[in-house]
């Protein structure tokens, strides 16, 4: 989970709008709604706080694409 706020961070400061939001169905505010059995699902759990959207769009360029995939690499080669 640190991680993914250091790599939103890293993101940020090279101009790539990546974003944080998926929230487990279960853990929602209609799933606690319509679920009444308290759920114990660990990997979704650890999966949800990890996971990072990237900007991914119809008119997205190849240039575009290169320059995300370039700032995600640089943070993961240079940590």
């Amino acid at each position: 989970k640190a991680d993914r706020s250091k790599l939103l961070d890293h993101c940020k400061k090279n101009n790539i709008e990546a974003v944080f939001h998926y929230i487990p169905l279960h853990s929602s505010a209609m799933g606690k709604r319509l679920c009444t059995d308290l759920l114990n699902l660990p990997q979704t759990e650890d999966l949800a706080s990890r996971i990072v959207r990237l900007p991914l769009f119809y008119g997205i360029t190849e240039e575009e694409q290169i320059s995300v995939c370039s700032v995600v690499n640089n943070y993961f080669t240079s940590k």
